[in-house]
């Protein structure tokens, strides 16, 4: 199954447009996030990182309309950083939905 990543699309939108999945911001802390995702796993990154100190992953979250696997990135218990995956079929749903949350893109390419 192909997935296809959100992050870039997510961080080329205006710049004034306050980040989020489902209501979980940059800057959250990790019990937010827990809190929001109940079934979400968290543990310390497996590599060396300075963006980052520990991750959060779940899977089958709905986002958009679709469904999706979400990972948050914490640093000093702090959502940096959060990437989106979905199935190619979705990739207009989310596109479409991403577009009237955070704003139209800067730039926009699909592989």
């Amino acid at each position: 199954m192909r997935k296809i990543s959100l992050l870039a699309m997510l961080l080329a939108a205006l710049p004034a447009a306050a980040y989020d999945v489902n209501g979980v911001a940059l800057g959250a802390r990790e019990s937010e996030v827990k809190k929001k995702f109940p079934s979400i796993h968290c543990k310390e990154l497996e590599w060396k990182s300075l963006a980052a100190e520990r991750r959060c992953d779940d899977s089958k979250v709905a986002f958009g309309g679709a469904e999706v696997r979400i990972t948050f990135y914490l640093r000093k218990d702090a959502v940096q950083a959060f990437d989106v995956r979905f199935d190619a079929r979705d990739t207009e749903r989310i596109a479409a939905f991403a577009k009237s949350r955070y704003g139209a893109p800067v730039s926009e390419t699909r592989d």
